[in-house]
């Protein structure tokens, strides 16, 4: 009979180390997004917005050769 006096305690302990285990991560996840969105690296800029200006064609691409050759290899 003493077993059955223990097995109550032993799953009444049981759920309380669930439930603790459950708070601590939720606040280990609420701290984290809350220090995520205070840093710096949070604050997203988009592209679209953003202007970048193209510096033109390369100059090597600007002297294009009017006679284009190409070589070809054989292997085997």
């Amino acid at each position: 009979m003493k077993k059955r006096r223990n097995s109550g305690h032993n799953r009444y302990l049981f759920v309380w180390g669930v439930v603790s285990v459950l708070v601590v991560g939720c606040l280990m996840v609420t701290m984290q997004s809350n220090h995520a969105s205070e840093t710096e690296g949070g604050k997203v800029t988009l592209a679209s917005k953003a202007k970048i200006e193209s510096p033109g064609i390369p100059p090597i691409d600007e002297a294009v050769p009017s006679l284009i050759e190409t070589a070809s290899f054989g292997l085997g």
